[in-house]
């Protein structure tokens, strides 16, 4: 079963959202965000769950280029 962490990174990318994205959304800088996708900061995951589900997706993304969201790699 996937972590909350694990689920939290699929719906922000799923929703071709940037890290940087969805911290302005939080009001916190873009790495305190990244310790929350990495687990390091377990109490914000809820919250961050929450504002990401309550996101829309950025549909103005290439698909490709420069501007693209990483996409998760196969294991």
């Amino acid at each position: 079963m996937a972590s909350k962490e694990e689920i939290l990174k699929d719906m922000r990318i799923e929703k071709r959202l940037s890290q940087k994205e969805v911290a302005k959304k939080l009001r916190i800088p873009q790495y305190k965000y990244s310790e929350i996708e990495r687990g390091l900061n377990k109490p914000a995951v809820d919250e961050a769950l929450k504002q990401v589900n309550n996101m829309r997706s950025t549909r103005s993304r290439p698909e490709s280029g420069p501007d693209r969201v990483g996409k998760r790699k196969s294991d």
